[in-house]
């Protein structure tokens, strides 16, 4: 174990919260139309998975959200609008807590098998030196997730963010992650990313990462989790550790990454799923379509990486936005467009959006949003020509400022 015990990890007191009001409001603006819910899938999880870093302190909401009862009215929407899957994490505090009193309370109307919970172990603070895998925190941590989430099982557990542990590269830089990929076709191209065999650890940090992985199959040969995978932001990393992983004879069943299938930078669906897909991975999940806020016209939190990457992407989600307005529209709308848009791997698997909601506005929004952009005849035939072309003039604009496909350095410098 790690010297440094960050402030999330499984051997701190737990929290408590005050006890949710003994009526939660549930009036007609609580229920969706026929009009306003995803289709349901054949198997696995809906197209859009709500993500709840929205229920933790200081990150996108404040404690009196956070404690109080809207969160029982938001999930429970998001269920009625046909939203099965919930993603969260420790490092999300108090996010397990809240959603596991949550959804106790809609129980009767939702029982555990109609939806699918996700979390993640590792990360229990900002610093690198808080991701804790070994194998004793692994296993205390699901242990805490259940019981805050209170259930037997859970549907899927990342080690999170693991770019934070590896050896290499580390920090993973800046810059464009897509040329990577030519080190597994080109012998003579730079393989910085040490995408090519032999798949071995490079350094105590991936024999970390190697361990929480097997201590999370322990915990998936029990029952206890049905899907094991890790969550990350840097492409060329995750791809590295999957091959690595496969090649120690562990399974994974899923990756999950962010921001990396946007208007801004897409290089997960036009470079990187074929790659995971030939590493053996089953699925892949894609979170944060708005980049965490900045394809929007507020501009993203303050402690954003962009805002510090001195890349000029920041900048030019800046002017972009003037350009929606000036043509009617908002960067968001813009943004989700493209990030909603359905995404699917070589074997047919679709890629599901992670997005967080705080409101049932901004629910509904989101699956009004995918409607228009998936289901024919949603969206007119003239308002989809016009979405089109300011897609296509935005992404041009991020092109020639030579912004689009840049992935920002993680961990950041103020994280090490």
């Amino acid at each position: 174990m790690s010297d440094q015990i960050g402030p999330y990890h499984p051997s701190n007191p737990e929290e408590i919260l005050p006890d949710l009001p003994a009526v939660i409001e549930n009036t007609e603006e609580d229920r969706p139309g026929a009009d306003e819910v995803l289709p349901r899938p054949s198997t696995g999880v809906s197209p859009v998975i709500l993500g709840c870093a929205v229920f933790g302190y200081g990150i996108y909401s404040d404690k009196a959200f956070v404690q109080g009862g809207d969160p029982v009215r938001v999930l429970r929407y998001a269920l009625r609008a046909g939203i099965n899957a919930f993603d969260t994490s420790p490092w999300y505090h108090p996010s397990e807590i809240v959603m596991g009193r949550c959804l106790e309370r809609v129980r009767d109307e939702f029982p555990r098998e109609s939806y699918q919970i996700i979390t993640k172990v590792g990360k229990y603070g900002f610093k690198a030196g808080f991701h804790t895998y070994d194998r004793e925190s692994v296993l205390s941590s699901v242990e805490r997730s259940l019981k805050r989430l209170r259930t037997t099982y859970l549907d899927v557990v990342y080690l999170h963010d693991v770019e934070y542990v590896c050896a290499h590269p580390f920090p993973t830089p800046a810059g464009d992650h897509m040329s990577a990929l030519a080190a597994l076709t080109d012998p003579s191209h730079p393989d910085f990313f040490r995408l090519r065999p032999p798949y071995t650890p490079l350094g105590p940090g991936d024999e970390r990462v190697l361990e929480g992985l097997r201590a999370l199959s322990e915990l998936r040969e029990r029952g206890i989790v049905r899907k094991i995978g890790m969550a990350g932001y840097p492409l060329p990393v995750l791809l590295r550790l999957s091959l690595l992983a496969r090649a120690q004879g562990i399974t994974l069943d899923i990756v999950q990454t962010y921001a990396q299938h946007t208007i801004l930078n897409p290089s997960l669906g036009d470079a990187y799923l074929p790659a995971f897909e030939a590493a053996g991975l089953g699925e892949i999940t894609n979170a944060a379509p708005l980049a965490m806020g900045i394809l929007t016209t507020a501009g993203g939190p303050e402690w954003h990486p962009a805002r510090t990457a001195n890349d000029g992407a920041y900048e030019a989600c800046r002017h972009a936005s003037a350009l929606c307005e000036q043509k009617g529209t908002k960067l968001e709308n813009v943004a989700l467009d493209f990030g909603l848009r359905e995404l699917k791997m070589q074997n047919g698997t679709p890629v599901p959006v992670v997005i967080g909601c705080k409101t049932i506005d901004e629910i509904r929004r989101t699956v009004h949003h995918w409607r228009e952009v998936n289901i024919p005849g949603e969206r007119s035939a003239q308002e989809a020509e016009k979405a089109q072309q300011v897609e296509q003039e935005i992404a041009e604009y991020f092109d020639k400022q030579g912004v689009r496909g840049l992935s920002w350095a993680s961990p950041s410098d103020n994280a090490l």
